[in-house]
């Protein structure tokens, strides 16, 4: 009985399909609800649509059924995808909280990147944090509020970290300090307090760390001194005192 029911749903969106009744949308959100959605990728598809960022010819182009080919989206060969890159020139349909996009259903993601939109609001979601794959997390200048998650310092293999100018606000994580293959920490020009954690110091590839222009005090932490591929610190503009140590051999902004 649940097998016939299952195809004579199928048939009745087949019938609408064909007669274009219905949208592309509406197709994936009937057929999830039916229970035909069982591929990934499908689903990868469904999620990407359920944002409302992919919803015109511009975003799609002529391949409004295969997500690959949107603007913006990366895939390996098996079809999953594993980027996102939507810059300022190129994202003008984003619109709404961050947390339209369910990080959780992208399990290869490896990139994501949306550059310059100040219609792009919201937290930084804690599911985006269940990417075990995540190398690169670019969310600069854009209207982001709220705190950093504490629970950032899961992504082991976050290799660029970059929420230069959005208005975030709290404290600086110090479970970033686990992200032991960080290469670029860019969190500079937004209303983050407290002191410098001195669980940086074990970010031992960092060869970038901004912090300019927040409210940030207290003492530059000594284990900074350990970064021994560090080539730009950037603390300028804070409330920060004390001494900067002559072992901190690097390009300097305080």
């Amino acid at each position: 009985m649940a097998a016939a029911s299952t195809v004579s749903r199928l048939v009745v969106i087949i019938i609408l399909i064909n007669v274009g009744a219905i949208s592309d949308t509406t197709i994936f959100a009937i057929a999830s609800a039916a229970g035909l959605l069982s591929s990934p990728k499908l689903l990868e598809r469904e999620a990407l649509l359920g944002t409302g960022w992919w919803v015109n010819n511009w975003a799609t182009g002529n391949y409004t059924s295969y997500h690959c080919k949107w603007t913006g989206i990366s895939c390996n060969s098996a079809g999953s995808v594993t980027g996102v890159s939507l810059l300022w020139y190129e994202n003008d349909n984003i619109t709404g909280e961050l947390g339209r996009f369910k990080f959780s259903c992208f399990p290869n993601l490896r990139s994501f990147k949306i550059h310059s939109n100040y219609l792009l609001s919201g937290s930084i979601p804690s599911e985006i944090t269940a990417l075990p794959m995540l190398q690169t997390l670019e969310l600069p200048s854009n209207n982001l509020t709220g705190i950093i998650p504490l629970e950032m310092g899961r992504l082991r293999n976050l290799i660029h970290l970059n929420l230069f100018d959005n208005h975030l606000m709290g404290h600086i994580p110090p479970t970033l300090g686990r992200l032991s293959k960080l290469k670029i920490l860019n969190l500079s020009s937004n209303s983050l307090v407290g002191n410098i954690p001195s669980t940086l110091g074990h970010l031992t590839q960092l060869t970038t760390l901004a912090i300019a222009s927040n409210q940030i005090n207290g003492f530059i932490p000594l284990e900074i001194g350990n970064l021994n591929f560090l080539q730009v610190l950037d603390l300028s503009t804070n409330g920060l005192q004390g001494t900067i140590y002559i072992y901190m051999y690097v390009c300097m902004y305080v």
